[in-house]
Order: C-alpha cells, then structure tokens, then sequence
C-alpha cells in the first residue's frame, strides 16, 4: 500500500469498519468500478446496497 491510512482512524467513524480491513487505498470511482491508488481496478459489490435500503 503507498498510501497512509491514518487519516481514516482520525476522521472515520467506527461504524465503517468493514472497510478498515480492506488493504487497498481507493482513489477514484466511476459506476462500480473503483481503482486504488496503484492503478488496480475493483468491482464494487456494495455499490447497489445503499439504494436497496
């Protein structure tokens, strides 16, 4: 991982900690891709939850 994620424990709530425990950074997102900071592209399963609810 190239970048910190001390900003996330400084600001984030502690309800989010699902996604403490993914080992990516994630820089941009575009529908459900998302691509980490190393240029890395993930599909994003979650994407619909919040509509869903």
């Amino acid at each position: 991982m190239s970048q910190s994620t001390n900003i996330f424990d400084d600001l984030e709530s502690e309800v989010r900690s699902y996604c403490r425990s993914w080992p990516v950074v994630f820089d941009t997102a575009v529908g459900s891709r998302l691509t980490d900071v190393d240029g890395k592209s993930y599909l994003d399963f979650f994407a619909g939850a919040g509509a869903l609810n």
